[in-house]
């Protein structure tokens, strides 16, 4: 491969059309370098940068595999196999790609049978990975943060007590409330039967005294003035009872003591809907709280899979979840221009 030194900055580096050290595009000197080309493939190899510059990966790999039974000791060939691999053209694009030096063996044998220039590159296309390594577990995690910042997680951090303190004591205001009405219920239904008991038990007694007279009346073969007389007191005594009776029990049911167990019914319904809205409200925020950290766990996972992919040293799928302005940030951070 074709080597260049940087006027710019002074580094070695394959011919590109920019220096991934410094950036420079235009100012660029030839390395001479002696490659002793096999003649059973020197045509083979004469197509090798060009195939590269094309992007004719399969054909590179197939093209490296006939020239390394004739040349098993070109470092060249093995980096160009590298590139392939990785779907690459130029030594930046295999920096922002991202591979791994430990369990390559292209890397290995480049390096291996490379002379001083070209494992000049080679180490230095290595440390700049290694680099961006370090660059993008920063960018991975301050994007983890930003993007945990944006749920709701920071407001329930900060109001999640408050909340769950204030309807506490909301459920368990209504609940005391609707304990103190059913309680007056209670009295009230108290109050109620003690007071129509006694009307009752007057009616069932006055029911019991017509019986008994009637009773006496049927026994008799015959009835003097006098007994008649008697009688008619009598069931007019036990008409009026009835009848008293009778108005008191009406009185009741018409009464305030009606009217304010009414009342007690209403306060207690309205009090059971509030105690089951309060109750749904809390279900609603803990629904809101769980979502929350659903939402919070997936995040994690997506960080935890792309830094294993930076560990393995695949970045491409770190610049999907990170995005490319993050990603191209985290290169020049890590002095790729």
């Amino acid at each position: 491969m074709i080597i260049n030194r940087c006027i710019k900055c002074g580094k070695l580096i394959h011919e590109a059309g920019k220096c991934f050290w410094c950036g420079n595009t235009v100012e660029f000197t030839r390395v001479n370098t002696n490659v002793v080309v096999h003649d059973n493939v020197k045509q083979e190899y004469s197509q090798l940068e060009l195939l590269l510059k094309n992007e004719k990966y399969d054909e590179i790999l197939e093209f490296s595999d006939v020239i390394l039974e004739w040349m098993p000791f070109c470092s060249d060939i093995f980096w160009i196999r590298l590139l392939a691999k990785h779907k690459c053209n130029t030594d930046e694009a295999l920096i922002y790609k991202g591979f791994s030096c430990d369990y390559s063996g292209d890397y290995y044998n480049a390096v291996l049978y490379a002379d001083e220039m070209q494992k000049d590159i080679y180490l230095s296309v290595a440390d700049k990975i290694s680099s961006a390594k370090v660059s993008l577990v920063k960018c991975i995690r301050e994007h983890e943060y930003k993007e945990k910042y944006n749920t709701s997680i920071m407001k329930i951090q900060s109001e999640y007590d408050y909340e769950i303190e204030n309807y506490r004591n909301k459920l368990f205001s209504n609940w005391e409330k609707l304990n103190q009405v059913e309680n007056k219920m209670a009295i009230a239904e108290k109050d109620y039967l003690l007071t129509t008991y006694e009307y009752k038990d007057a009616l069932d007694k006055v029911s019991q005294s017509a019986v008994a007279i009637q009773y006496k009346a049927c026994t008799l073969e015959r009835c003097s003035a006098t007994e008649y007389q008697w009688f008619v007191s009598q069931f007019d005594s036990l008409t009026l009872q009835s009848d008293q009776a009778k108005k008191n029990l009406d009185s009741i049911e018409k009464s305030e003591l009606i009217d304010d167990y009414d009342a007690l019914i209403k306060k207690r319904d309205e009090f059971i809907s509030k105690i089951k809205e309060d109750i749904k409200s809390m279900k609603e925020y803990e629904d809101y709280v769980k979502s929350t950290i659903s939402e919070i766990e997936k995040i994690e996972i997506r960080h935890k899979l792309a830094l294993d992919d930076v560990e393995r040293c695949n970045f491409s799928e770190v610049r999907r979840l990170i995005g490319e302005t993050s990603f191209v940030l985290a290169f020049k951070e890590a002095g790729i221009v």
